[in-house]
């Protein structure tokens, strides 16, 4: 039973952490708690004491959550799962520095979000050795240096980024003869 409870407790956690994704449109407010399907009255039970007393934005935000979660096959159902315990072991400065990457990743351009993308990609591709020593060259840099490097990067222009080397071109094929 207390299996259970816990797995019911966490599920509506992660329903809730879905939810928290921001507010949706409301045409005609959230439904009562009657009015929702089966699945979503499961999902949502350790909230059904509470329901009608919930505000509609947040009914409709817990609800979308729920949709979410019911989409969901069992392999992202565990790595929500996962996610989640990562969240929960994590103390509260390490929660809001990560909201805050967040917040600064949805505030980028889609063209800044691309070169963070390409350079994460470039960063997997580059040998052990140097990786390690880039982790260790940050690790020692102060807050206020890594913000100034940050900043320097972003002003870059596009043509002024550092382009990655350029790759090895296959070898010539052989002509046929004839």
């Amino acid at each position: 039973m207390h299996k259970r409870m816990s797995h019911a407790l966490a599920t509506l956690a992660l329903v809730l952490a879905a939810a928290s994704a921001g507010p949706l449109a409301v045409a005609d407010g959230a439904p009562d708690w009657q009015a929702l399907t089966p699945a979503q009255q499961r999902v949502l039970a350790p909230v059904r004491e509470d329901w009608e007393q919930l505000d509609d934005q947040r009914r409709e935000r817990l609800l979308a959550g729920a949709d979410r979660w019911l989409a969901m096959d069992a392999q992202e159902r565990n790595a929500a799962r996962e996610r989640y315990q990562r969240w929960q072991a994590m103390s509260p400065e390490d929660r809001e520095r990560l909201r805050e990457r967040r917040q600064r990743w949805q505030d980028m351009t889609p063209e800044e979000r691309e070169a963070v993308r390409d350079n994460a990609r470039r960063f997997r591709e580059l040998p052990d050795e140097r990786r390690e020593a880039l982790r260790e060259r940050w690790r020692d840099m102060t807050p206020a240096d890594r913000d100034a490097m940050r900043q320097r990067r972003m002003e870059r222009r596009p043509d002024q980024r550092p382009t990655p080397p350029p790759r090895p071109s296959p070898p010539p094929r052989p002509r046929p003869r004839g």
